[in-house]
């Protein structure tokens, strides 16, 4: 069996679509205090808000993203543009010679050196 290029496209948009609102659940599960603290928008909205702005880093895969979400809980939604953090823009740069792992694990290993937002444990 053979499926073309233009089926695998067709059979990837539902798990591309569903995304969001996965992310969504998975942050409200692992944060149950901050998600009863600033309820599920909130949460509908970091997504909205970090999904593209990971991918414009070069972090396309789900647990890359993630994590890029993870990192925003920690320093900020805008943490990619606040003066004070600005040693950790080579990390955001997607045409670093760098892989997305390593920026990744760089960036979240300063976010986990802030104090957790209300974690229920580690991702």
């Amino acid at each position: 069996m053979h499926i073309s290029a233009e089926q695998a496209r067709a059979l990837q948009k539902p798990v591309i679509d569903s995304f969001p609102a996965r992310a969504s659940r998975f942050l409200q599960d692992e944060y149950p205090e901050l998600a009863r603290q600033v309820g599920a928008p909130a949460f509908d909205a970091l997504v909205a808000h970090g999904h593209p702005r990971a991918v414009q880093y070069g972090f396309t895969s789900e647990i890359h993203i993630v994590r890029y979400l993870l990192v925003m809980l920690y320093l900020g939604p805008r943490f990619d543009e606040d003066p004070a953090l600005v040693t950790l823009r080579p990390f955001l740069d997607a045409m670093s010679t760098m892989s997305p792992e390593w920026r990744m694990h760089i960036l979240f290993g300063a976010a986990r050196r802030r104090p957790e937002p209300g974690a229920r444990h580690g991702a």
